[in-house]
């Protein structure tokens, strides 16, 4: 079983300029999913996947392989994460490397854990699955709590018959981190824009919720800082 995983890391952010590379706790962001890709026991190739040349010159001082440049056009706001796996899997077309499953890792989530990877590659291999992606428990925007707005009129909406539950009688519900999305080649190679290339049968890794904190704004950069200082303490909260 080969597998490729892909780090995406275009140049361009609107929230954070340069976020990817931006500094976080004296590391580069994109080092973490780096560092905890390379950990993965199943991961068999690691690129990383960008239109810039400084990003490339940094991820290569941590060991990880850049075997192209993406192209520009595939690094432009609207271009879904999709066709970036995709296009790394086509580069190896004509090569002797042939994955079977390919693996988007988010450099913007840099607490995932090299567990975390392992467990929803490992679900891939078990169960001979489509797709496998961490996810993370909602609790405080649950559903039942959603309401709509008209101006300053508060509306009511079907999923909040339920408002009056207490969290713990909730229907328990999960919303993918982003952080790892596992696939089968097959569908990366059929896919042409019309889904989320995601088959029939999906698996999923449920992780903490400060493990699926996603930077993308200076809020989320101070949040990740702050869960770092507690990183330990956290970790001995959700074991015991």
């Amino acid at each position: 079983m080969k597998i490729l995983g892909i780090i995406p890391a275009r140049s361009g952010s609107k929230g954070i300029p340069n976020k990817n590379i931006i500094k976080l706790r004296g590391n580069p962001l994109i080092s973490y999913m780096i560092k905890a890709s390379l950990e993965s026991k199943f991961i068999t190739r690691l690129v990383v996947s960008t239109d810039s040349e400084n990003i490339a010159e940094i991820a290569k001082g941590y060991g990880v392989e850049i075997p192209f440049i993406r192209p520009k056009e595939l690094a432009l706001d609207h271009v879904s994460a999709i066709a970036v796996a995709q296009h790394a899997l086509r580069y190896f077309e004509n090569t002797s490397f042939q994955p079977d499953i390919v693996a988007s890792l988010q450099p913007t989530s840099p607490l995932v854990s090299p567990k975390d990877i392992d467990r929803c590659l490992q679900l891939m291999i078990e169960n001979n699955c489509d797709s496998c992606f961490t996810m993370k428990k909602i609790e405080e925007y649950h559903p039942t709590r959603m309401y709509g707005m008209d101006d300053n009129k508060v509306i009511l909406k079907p999923y909040t018959s339920e408002a009056h539950l207490q969290r713990q009688d909730r229907d328990s519900l999960f919303k993918q981190s982003g952080a790892v999305i596992a696939r089968r080649s097959r569908l990366l190679d059929k896919w042409k824009g019309e889904d989320l290339a995601f088959g029939k049968d999906r698996r999923g890794v449920v992780v903490p919720w400060y493990r699926a904190v996603d930077v993308n704004d200076p809020l989320g950069l101070i949040v990740v800082e702050s869960i770092m200082k507690h990183y330990n303490w956290l970790e001995d909260e959700v074991k015991s």
